[in-house]
Protein backbone atom coordinates (compact mmCIF):
# COMPACT_ATOMS: atom_id res chain seq x y z
CA UNK A 1 0.00 0.00 0.00
CA UNK A 2 0.88 3.91 -0.95
CA UNK A 3 -0.59 6.73 0.69
CA UNK A 4 1.13 9.50 1.62
CA UNK A 5 4.54 10.35 -0.14
CA UNK A 6 4.54 7.33 -2.57
CA UNK A 7 3.29 8.93 -4.93
CA UNK A 8 6.07 11.30 -5.58
CA UNK A 9 7.82 8.36 -7.34
CA UNK A 10 6.46 9.58 -10.79
CA UNK A 11 8.62 12.16 -12.88
CA UNK A 12 8.25 15.68 -12.34
CA UNK A 13 6.83 16.31 -16.32
CA UNK A 14 4.37 14.13 -15.41
CA UNK A 15 2.77 16.04 -12.09
CA UNK A 16 3.73 19.44 -14.11
CA UNK A 17 1.03 18.36 -16.90
CA UNK A 18 -1.61 16.46 -14.49
CA UNK A 19 -1.57 19.52 -11.80
CA UNK A 20 -4.07 22.04 -11.49
CA UNK A 21 -1.66 23.48 -8.72
CA UNK A 22 0.54 25.85 -11.04
CA UNK A 23 -2.04 27.16 -13.07
CA UNK A 24 -2.58 30.47 -10.95
CA UNK A 25 0.42 30.92 -8.92
CA UNK A 26 0.93 33.77 -10.67
CA UNK A 27 -2.78 35.13 -10.81
CA UNK A 28 -3.91 34.44 -7.00
CA UNK A 29 -2.20 35.57 -4.07
CA UNK A 30 -3.26 33.60 -0.45
CA UNK A 31 -1.68 31.95 2.35
CA UNK A 32 -1.18 28.83 0.11
CA UNK A 33 0.71 31.11 -3.05
CA UNK A 34 -2.35 29.66 -5.34
CA UNK A 35 -1.55 26.24 -4.79
CA UNK A 36 -4.81 24.58 -5.79
CA UNK A 37 -3.98 20.95 -4.02
CA UNK A 38 -2.71 22.79 -1.02
CA UNK A 39 -6.09 24.84 -1.09
CA UNK A 40 -8.59 21.94 -1.49
CA UNK A 41 -6.52 19.97 1.10
CA UNK A 42 -7.58 22.58 3.59
CA UNK A 43 -11.17 22.50 2.41
CA UNK A 44 -11.12 18.92 3.16
CA UNK A 45 -9.39 19.39 6.17
CA UNK A 46 -12.25 21.38 7.45
CA UNK A 47 -14.90 18.79 6.45
CA UNK A 48 -13.09 16.28 8.57
CA UNK A 49 -12.92 18.10 11.79
CA UNK A 50 -16.68 18.31 11.56
CA UNK A 51 -16.93 15.13 11.48
CA UNK A 52 -14.92 14.18 13.89
CA UNK A 53 -16.15 16.53 16.28
CA UNK A 54 -19.80 15.56 15.33
CA UNK A 55 -18.75 11.50 16.54
CA UNK A 56 -18.43 12.77 19.69
CA UNK A 57 -22.20 13.62 20.02
CA UNK A 58 -23.61 10.48 18.06
CA UNK A 59 -21.79 8.49 20.32
CA UNK A 60 -23.25 10.09 23.46
CA UNK A 61 -26.62 9.75 21.55
CA UNK A 62 -26.08 5.81 20.73
CA UNK A 63 -25.14 5.39 24.01
CA UNK A 64 -28.37 7.15 25.62
CA UNK A 65 -30.44 4.82 23.43
CA UNK A 66 -28.77 1.44 23.90
CA UNK A 67 -28.90 2.00 27.58
CA UNK A 68 -32.31 2.84 27.30
CA UNK A 69 -33.33 0.42 24.94
CA UNK A 70 -31.26 -2.32 27.48
CA UNK A 71 -33.65 -0.60 30.34
CA UNK A 72 -30.95 0.55 32.59
CA UNK A 73 -30.27 4.60 33.17
CA UNK A 74 -27.12 6.65 32.43
CA UNK A 75 -24.81 6.59 35.55
CA UNK A 76 -25.98 3.74 36.63
CA UNK A 77 -24.96 0.07 36.97
CA UNK A 78 -26.31 -1.32 33.99
CA UNK A 79 -26.24 -5.40 34.41
CA UNK A 80 -28.76 -6.03 31.30
CA UNK A 81 -27.63 -6.60 27.78
CA UNK A 82 -29.50 -5.78 24.76
CA UNK A 83 -28.20 -7.67 21.47
CA UNK A 84 -26.31 -9.87 23.66
CA UNK A 85 -24.13 -6.83 24.54
CA UNK A 86 -24.39 -4.81 27.43
CA UNK A 87 -25.08 -1.10 26.21
CA UNK A 88 -21.49 0.96 26.60
CA UNK A 89 -19.79 -2.18 25.00
CA UNK A 90 -22.09 -1.80 21.88
CA UNK A 91 -20.74 1.79 21.41
CA UNK A 92 -16.71 1.19 22.20
CA UNK A 93 -17.12 -2.20 19.81
CA UNK A 94 -17.52 0.73 16.78
CA UNK A 95 -13.75 1.37 16.63
CA UNK A 96 -12.96 -2.37 16.68
CA UNK A 97 -15.20 -2.89 13.42
CA UNK A 98 -13.75 0.29 11.81
CA UNK A 99 -9.84 -0.52 12.32
CA UNK A 100 -10.70 -4.11 11.19
CA UNK A 101 -12.34 -2.68 8.14
CA UNK A 102 -9.92 0.05 7.70
CA UNK A 103 -6.87 -2.61 8.17
CA UNK A 104 -8.49 -4.51 5.08
CA UNK A 105 -9.45 -1.76 2.83
CA UNK A 106 -6.28 1.07 2.88
CA UNK A 107 -4.13 -1.33 1.22
CA UNK A 108 -6.96 -1.87 -1.74
CA UNK A 109 -7.55 1.89 -1.48
CA UNK A 110 -3.64 2.66 -2.07
CA UNK A 111 -3.30 0.27 -5.03
CA UNK A 112 -6.15 1.82 -6.51
CA UNK A 113 -4.35 5.12 -5.83
CA UNK A 114 -0.93 4.00 -7.18
CA UNK A 115 -1.81 1.64 -9.89
CA UNK A 116 -5.14 3.75 -11.56
CA UNK A 117 -6.48 6.91 -12.92
CA UNK A 118 -8.68 7.00 -10.44
CA UNK A 119 -6.93 8.57 -7.30
CA UNK A 120 -9.60 11.79 -7.74
CA UNK A 121 -12.58 9.57 -8.00
CA UNK A 122 -11.50 7.10 -5.32
CA UNK A 123 -11.70 10.42 -3.12
CA UNK A 124 -15.21 11.93 -4.67
CA UNK A 125 -16.63 8.46 -4.02
CA UNK A 126 -15.72 8.10 -0.92
CA UNK A 127 -16.37 11.56 0.60
CA UNK A 128 -19.70 11.58 -0.99
CA UNK A 129 -20.39 8.18 1.22
CA UNK A 130 -19.38 9.77 4.27
CA UNK A 131 -21.67 12.59 3.21
CA UNK A 132 -24.62 10.23 2.70
CA UNK A 133 -23.98 8.43 6.15
CA UNK A 134 -24.08 11.60 8.05
CA UNK A 135 -27.22 12.82 6.62
CA UNK A 136 -28.73 9.77 7.17
CA UNK A 137 -27.98 9.43 11.01
CA UNK A 138 -29.55 12.42 11.18
CA UNK A 139 -32.32 10.25 11.95
CA UNK A 140 -30.80 8.15 15.21
CA UNK A 141 -33.83 7.49 16.89
CA UNK A 142 -34.81 4.76 19.19
CA UNK A 143 -35.95 2.66 17.31
CA UNK A 144 -32.99 2.91 14.40
CA UNK A 145 -29.61 3.09 16.81
CA UNK A 146 -28.67 -0.22 15.81
CA UNK A 147 -28.48 -0.07 11.71
CA UNK A 148 -26.86 3.96 13.11
CA UNK A 149 -24.35 2.35 15.12
CA UNK A 150 -23.22 -0.01 12.08
CA UNK A 151 -23.68 3.09 9.62
CA UNK A 152 -20.96 4.34 12.06
CA UNK A 153 -18.47 1.91 11.23
CA UNK A 154 -18.97 2.03 7.79
CA UNK A 155 -18.73 5.82 8.10
CA UNK A 156 -15.46 5.82 9.72
CA UNK A 157 -13.98 3.01 7.26
CA UNK A 158 -14.51 5.33 4.27
CA UNK A 159 -13.12 8.19 6.55
CA UNK A 160 -9.57 6.33 6.31
CA UNK A 161 -9.97 5.55 2.85
CA UNK A 162 -10.40 9.03 2.10
CA UNK A 163 -7.29 9.84 3.42
CA UNK A 164 -5.77 7.51 1.45
CA UNK A 165 -6.41 9.45 -1.57
CA UNK A 166 -6.03 12.73 -0.01
CA UNK A 167 -2.77 11.88 1.34
CA UNK A 168 -1.36 11.28 -2.21
CA UNK A 169 -1.32 14.47 -2.79
CA UNK A 170 1.13 15.49 -0.38
CA UNK A 171 4.56 14.50 -2.31
CA UNK A 172 3.59 16.14 -5.67
CA UNK A 173 2.40 19.45 -3.21
CA UNK A 174 6.09 19.29 -1.28
CA UNK A 175 7.82 19.46 -4.65
CA UNK A 176 5.78 21.74 -6.56
CA UNK A 177 6.20 24.50 -3.51
CA UNK A 178 9.64 22.90 -1.78
CA UNK A 179 10.10 22.00 1.57
CA UNK A 180 10.06 25.69 3.46
CA UNK A 181 6.96 27.01 1.57
CA UNK A 182 5.49 23.38 2.54
CA UNK A 183 6.26 23.41 6.31
CA UNK A 184 4.18 26.08 6.36
CA UNK A 185 1.40 24.34 4.40
CA UNK A 186 1.26 21.89 6.68
CA UNK A 187 1.11 23.86 9.93
CA UNK A 188 -2.10 25.66 8.31
CA UNK A 189 -3.53 22.98 7.38
CA UNK A 190 -3.51 21.40 10.72
CA UNK A 191 -4.47 25.29 12.19
CA UNK A 192 -7.90 25.01 9.57
CA UNK A 193 -8.77 21.68 11.21
CA UNK A 194 -8.22 22.67 14.51
CA UNK A 195 -9.72 25.74 13.86
CA UNK A 196 -12.82 23.59 12.36
CA UNK A 197 -13.46 21.36 15.38
CA UNK A 198 -13.08 24.09 17.89
CA UNK A 199 -15.61 26.22 15.77
CA UNK A 200 -17.93 23.31 15.75
CA UNK A 201 -17.67 22.47 19.36
CA UNK A 202 -18.84 26.37 20.35
CA UNK A 203 -21.93 26.24 17.69
CA UNK A 204 -22.87 23.04 19.69
CA UNK A 205 -22.19 24.56 23.02
CA UNK A 206 -24.35 27.72 22.16
CA UNK A 207 -27.06 25.24 20.94
CA UNK A 208 -27.12 23.51 24.02
CA UNK A 209 -27.15 26.44 26.24
CA UNK A 210 -29.63 28.14 24.29
CA UNK A 211 -32.22 25.01 24.22
CA UNK A 212 -31.10 24.64 28.35
CA UNK A 213 -29.44 20.99 27.53
CA UNK A 214 -31.95 19.58 24.92
CA UNK A 215 -31.03 15.90 25.61
CA UNK A 216 -27.94 13.40 23.90
CA UNK A 217 -30.34 12.36 20.92
CA UNK A 218 -31.89 16.01 20.14
CA UNK A 219 -28.20 17.43 20.41
CA UNK A 220 -26.73 14.16 18.14
CA UNK A 221 -29.80 15.19 15.64
CA UNK A 222 -28.30 18.51 15.32
CA UNK A 223 -24.96 18.15 14.85
CA UNK A 224 -25.53 15.77 12.38
CA UNK A 225 -27.51 17.98 10.53
CA UNK A 226 -24.68 20.65 11.00
CA UNK A 227 -22.24 18.23 9.73
CA UNK A 228 -23.77 16.78 7.03
CA UNK A 229 -24.29 20.74 5.82
CA UNK A 230 -20.75 21.35 5.88
CA UNK A 231 -19.03 18.08 4.85
CA UNK A 232 -21.33 18.72 1.98
CA UNK A 233 -20.27 22.15 0.95
CA UNK A 234 -16.53 21.65 2.16
CA UNK A 235 -16.14 18.06 0.35
CA UNK A 236 -17.49 19.40 -2.18
CA UNK A 237 -15.78 22.89 -2.95
CA UNK A 238 -12.13 20.53 -1.97
CA UNK A 239 -12.81 17.64 -4.44
CA UNK A 240 -14.25 19.63 -7.37
CA UNK A 241 -13.17 22.84 -7.46
CA UNK A 242 -9.78 22.51 -6.21
CA UNK A 243 -8.04 18.78 -6.43
CA UNK A 244 -7.30 17.26 -9.72
CA UNK A 245 -7.00 14.37 -11.63
CA UNK A 246 -4.03 12.31 -11.96
CA UNK A 247 -2.57 9.67 -13.82
CA UNK A 248 -1.34 6.42 -12.57
CA UNK A 249 1.80 6.72 -10.88
CA UNK A 250 3.30 2.89 -10.80
CA UNK A 251 2.43 -0.08 -13.53
CA UNK A 252 1.37 -3.13 -12.10
CA UNK A 253 3.48 -5.73 -12.47
CA UNK A 254 2.29 -8.15 -15.15
CA UNK A 255 0.54 -10.98 -13.53
CA UNK A 256 -0.29 -9.45 -10.30
CA UNK A 257 -3.74 -8.63 -8.74
CA UNK A 258 -4.17 -4.96 -7.83
CA UNK A 259 -6.59 -6.56 -4.96
CA UNK A 260 -3.43 -8.30 -3.44
CA UNK A 261 -0.62 -6.13 -4.47
CA UNK A 262 -1.02 -3.48 -1.69
CA UNK A 263 -1.23 -5.94 1.19
CA UNK A 264 2.26 -7.35 -1.08
CA UNK A 265 3.65 -4.00 -0.28
CA UNK A 266 3.17 -3.87 3.28
CA UNK A 267 4.28 -7.82 4.21
CA UNK A 268 7.69 -7.00 2.32
CA UNK A 269 8.50 -3.44 4.09
CA UNK A 270 7.44 -5.33 7.54
CA UNK A 271 10.24 -7.69 6.68
CA UNK A 272 12.43 -5.15 4.90
CA UNK A 273 12.10 -2.87 8.22
CA UNK A 274 12.29 -6.07 10.51
CA UNK A 275 15.88 -7.26 8.45
CA UNK A 276 17.35 -3.53 7.65
CA UNK A 277 16.20 -1.36 11.04
CA UNK A 278 17.03 -2.82 14.39
CA UNK A 279 17.68 0.14 15.97
CA UNK A 280 15.63 2.55 15.26
CA UNK A 281 13.00 2.24 12.77
CA UNK A 282 11.60 -1.63 13.61
CA UNK A 283 10.62 -0.31 17.33
CA UNK A 284 9.45 3.00 16.27
CA UNK A 285 6.73 1.05 13.96
CA UNK A 286 6.18 -1.81 16.90
CA UNK A 287 5.69 1.80 19.51
CA UNK A 288 3.43 3.17 16.78
CA UNK A 289 0.63 0.25 16.78
CA UNK A 290 -0.04 0.15 20.07
CA UNK A 291 0.43 3.74 20.52
CA UNK A 292 -1.90 4.98 17.98
CA UNK A 293 -4.45 2.18 18.74
CA UNK A 294 -4.79 3.58 22.54
CA UNK A 295 -4.48 7.46 21.58
CA UNK A 296 -7.53 6.26 18.99
CA UNK A 297 -9.52 4.85 21.34
CA UNK A 298 -9.05 7.73 23.62
CA UNK A 299 -12.26 10.26 22.04
CA UNK A 300 -14.58 7.12 21.36
CA UNK A 301 -13.89 5.75 24.78
CA UNK A 302 -14.10 9.17 26.84
CA UNK A 303 -17.58 9.89 24.96
CA UNK A 304 -19.03 6.91 26.87
CA UNK A 305 -17.04 7.55 30.22
CA UNK A 306 -17.99 10.99 30.46
CA UNK A 307 -21.47 10.57 29.96
CA UNK A 308 -22.21 7.24 31.83
CA UNK A 309 -19.85 7.66 34.77
CA UNK A 310 -19.11 11.40 35.04
CA UNK A 311 -22.74 11.83 33.85
CA UNK A 312 -21.95 15.15 31.40
CA UNK A 313 -24.54 15.95 29.80
CA UNK A 314 -23.89 17.74 25.83
CA UNK A 315 -22.56 21.21 26.82
CA UNK A 316 -20.50 20.04 29.18
CA UNK A 317 -18.79 17.36 26.42
CA UNK A 318 -18.47 19.93 24.12
CA UNK A 319 -16.72 22.29 26.50
CA UNK A 320 -14.70 19.65 28.04
CA UNK A 321 -13.66 18.74 24.25
CA UNK A 322 -12.90 22.39 23.92
CA UNK A 323 -10.61 22.64 26.56
CA UNK A 324 -8.85 19.47 25.17
CA UNK A 325 -8.33 21.05 21.90
CA UNK A 326 -6.80 24.74 22.93
CA UNK A 327 -4.69 22.89 25.76
CA UNK A 328 -3.51 20.10 23.17
CA UNK A 329 -1.64 23.69 21.31
CA UNK A 330 0.36 23.98 24.42
CA UNK A 331 1.75 20.75 23.90
CA UNK A 332 2.71 21.02 20.44
CA UNK A 333 5.99 23.30 21.55
CA UNK A 334 6.73 20.96 24.57
CA UNK A 335 7.65 17.87 21.92
CA UNK A 336 9.83 19.86 20.19
CA UNK A 337 11.59 20.94 23.58
CA UNK A 338 12.67 17.61 24.87
CA UNK A 339 13.44 16.30 20.99
CA UNK A 340 16.14 19.31 21.01
CA UNK A 341 17.27 18.87 24.85
CA UNK A 342 17.52 15.27 24.35
CA UNK A 343 16.36 13.41 21.24
CA UNK A 344 13.23 12.27 19.25
CA UNK A 345 13.36 9.09 20.66
CA UNK A 346 12.93 9.81 24.30
CA UNK A 347 10.49 12.83 24.08
CA UNK A 348 8.35 10.28 21.91
CA UNK A 349 8.67 8.08 24.98
CA UNK A 350 8.02 10.73 27.38
CA UNK A 351 4.33 11.96 25.25
CA UNK A 352 3.02 8.29 25.89
CA UNK A 353 3.98 7.86 29.43
CA UNK A 354 2.73 11.56 29.98
CA UNK A 355 -0.93 10.95 28.34
CA UNK A 356 -0.83 7.21 30.45
CA UNK A 357 -0.15 8.58 33.67
CA UNK A 358 -2.41 12.00 32.83
CA UNK A 359 -5.25 9.29 31.89
CA UNK A 360 -5.24 7.38 34.74
CA UNK A 361 -4.62 10.40 37.18
CA UNK A 362 -8.11 11.44 36.29
CA UNK A 363 -10.04 8.02 35.89
CA UNK A 364 -8.70 7.28 39.36
CA UNK A 365 -9.89 10.23 41.09
CA UNK A 366 -12.56 11.87 39.44
CA UNK A 367 -16.40 10.52 40.03
CA UNK A 368 -19.93 12.18 39.17
CA UNK A 369 -19.96 14.08 42.39
CA UNK A 370 -15.95 15.32 42.15
CA UNK A 371 -16.38 19.48 41.15
CA UNK A 372 -16.84 20.06 37.17
CA UNK A 373 -13.87 22.13 37.24
CA UNK A 374 -11.49 19.18 38.30
CA UNK A 375 -12.92 17.72 35.36
CA UNK A 376 -12.10 20.50 32.93
CA UNK A 377 -8.35 20.26 34.73
CA UNK A 378 -7.46 16.80 33.64
CA UNK A 379 -9.11 17.92 30.37
CA UNK A 380 -6.55 20.54 30.38
CA UNK A 381 -3.32 17.85 31.05
CA UNK A 382 -4.47 15.34 28.69
CA UNK A 383 -4.44 18.08 25.82
CA UNK A 384 -1.61 18.69 26.43
CA UNK A 385 -0.26 14.72 25.97
CA UNK A 386 -1.91 14.69 23.12
CA UNK A 387 -0.65 18.15 21.66
CA UNK A 388 3.04 17.26 22.89
CA UNK A 389 2.30 13.54 20.64
CA UNK A 390 1.02 14.43 17.86
CA UNK A 391 4.03 17.15 17.06
CA UNK A 392 6.39 15.34 18.30
CA UNK A 393 5.41 11.81 15.86
CA UNK A 394 6.30 13.37 12.48
CA UNK A 395 9.38 14.71 13.73
CA UNK A 396 10.62 11.36 15.42
CA UNK A 397 9.60 9.99 11.69
CA UNK A 398 11.03 12.41 9.76
CA UNK A 399 14.35 10.99 11.12
CA UNK A 400 13.93 7.35 10.27
CA UNK A 401 13.16 7.71 7.09
CA UNK A 402 16.40 6.71 5.00
CA UNK A 403 17.11 8.99 2.02
CA UNK A 404 14.91 8.47 -1.12
CA UNK A 405 13.02 5.68 0.83
CA UNK A 406 9.62 8.24 1.24
CA UNK A 407 7.21 6.38 -0.14
CA UNK A 408 7.78 2.85 1.05
CA UNK A 409 8.09 3.88 4.79
CA UNK A 410 5.04 6.25 4.50
CA UNK A 411 2.87 4.24 3.18
CA UNK A 412 3.33 1.51 5.81
CA UNK A 413 3.36 4.12 8.19
CA UNK A 414 -0.29 4.36 7.72
CA UNK A 415 -1.29 0.83 7.83
CA UNK A 416 0.71 0.43 11.17
CA UNK A 417 -1.55 3.59 12.90
CA UNK A 418 -5.09 1.36 12.10
CA UNK A 419 -3.53 -2.26 12.70
CA UNK A 420 -3.91 -2.70 16.35
CA UNK A 421 -6.55 -0.24 16.46
CA UNK A 422 -9.34 -2.83 17.71
CA UNK A 423 -7.50 -4.18 20.19
CA UNK A 424 -8.50 -1.29 23.36
CA UNK A 425 -12.28 -1.11 22.62
CA UNK A 426 -11.82 -4.66 22.50
CA UNK A 427 -10.10 -4.56 25.95
CA UNK A 428 -12.66 -2.46 27.69
CA UNK A 429 -16.04 -4.28 26.12
CA UNK A 430 -14.47 -7.73 27.80
CA UNK A 431 -13.90 -5.34 31.17
CA UNK A 432 -17.54 -3.98 31.07
CA UNK A 433 -19.07 -7.80 30.09
CA UNK A 434 -17.81 -8.62 33.72
CA UNK A 435 -18.82 -6.21 35.75
CA UNK A 436 -15.38 -4.27 35.86
CA UNK A 437 -15.96 -0.62 36.79
CA UNK A 438 -15.88 1.95 33.93
CA UNK A 439 -12.62 3.99 34.92
CA UNK A 440 -10.90 0.40 35.42
CA UNK A 441 -12.34 -0.74 32.21
CA UNK A 442 -11.22 2.81 30.44
CA UNK A 443 -7.64 2.33 32.06
CA UNK A 444 -6.86 -1.17 30.95
CA UNK A 445 -7.61 0.08 27.19
CA UNK A 446 -4.87 2.40 27.52
CA UNK A 447 -2.54 0.68 28.84
CA UNK A 448 -1.74 -0.31 25.54
CA UNK A 449 0.97 2.92 25.74
CA UNK A 450 3.14 0.61 28.69
CA UNK A 451 4.33 -1.96 25.64
CA UNK A 452 4.73 1.22 23.13
CA UNK A 453 6.67 3.03 25.80
CA UNK A 454 8.80 -0.70 26.61
CA UNK A 455 9.56 -0.90 22.40
CA UNK A 456 10.88 2.49 22.24
CA UNK A 457 13.06 1.52 25.08
CA UNK A 458 14.57 -0.96 22.93
CA UNK A 459 15.81 1.72 20.46
CA UNK A 460 19.79 1.52 19.99
CA UNK A 461 21.72 4.78 20.94
CA UNK A 462 20.27 8.06 19.24
CA UNK A 463 23.76 8.34 16.89
CA UNK A 464 23.76 4.60 15.86
CA UNK A 465 19.77 5.08 14.78
CA UNK A 466 20.77 8.09 12.86
CA UNK A 467 23.49 6.16 11.38
CA UNK A 468 21.57 2.99 10.76
CA UNK A 469 19.03 5.14 8.68
CA UNK A 470 21.87 6.77 6.58
CA UNK A 471 22.92 3.54 5.31
CA UNK A 472 20.01 1.49 5.73
CA UNK A 473 17.18 0.68 2.85
CA UNK A 474 13.46 -0.19 2.67
CA UNK A 475 13.15 -2.31 -0.99
CA UNK A 476 9.55 -1.30 -2.47
CA UNK A 477 7.47 -4.54 -3.37
CA UNK A 478 6.04 -3.83 -6.55
CA UNK A 479 7.95 -3.30 -10.22
CA UNK A 480 8.94 0.34 -11.35
CA UNK A 481 8.70 1.64 -14.80
CA UNK A 482 11.78 3.30 -16.60
CA UNK A 483 9.78 6.24 -16.72
CA UNK A 484 9.38 5.88 -13.03
CA UNK A 485 12.99 5.40 -12.44
CA UNK A 486 14.09 8.24 -14.88
CA UNK A 487 11.48 10.50 -12.93
CA UNK A 488 13.33 9.84 -9.27
CA UNK A 489 16.83 10.55 -10.73
CA UNK A 490 15.12 13.94 -12.33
Amino acid sequence: MSTPEESAAHSPLDVKDASPANDDKKSCCSIYDGNNDAKGYSWLGAGRGAITMANIFLFQALLALATDAAGCELGTPCENRVYGMRPASWVSNIQTFTSIGAALTMPLFGAVVDFTDYRRAAGIFTAGVMVAIQAVQIYTVPSTWLPMLILQAVAVVFYYAQLVSLYAYLPEMKRDVGEYKMAGFTANFQLVQFASQAGFLVIIAVITFVLKNPGAVLTSQISQGINTTICLVFFSIGWFKYLGTRKAVRTLPEGHSMLLQGFKNNFKTMINVHKNFKKGLRWFFLALAFGQAAAQAITTLSSIYLADALLMGPLMVSLFFLDVLVCSLAGCPIGAIVARKTNPNISYTLSYLYIFVALGVGMLTLTADTERYWAFIWGAFVGIGLGWLYAVEPLYLSCLIPMGQECEVSGFYNFVTVILAWAPPIVFSVCTENNVPQKYSFLASVAFFLPAIGFLMCSGKWEDVLEETKNGTVEDATAVTKDEDDGEKA
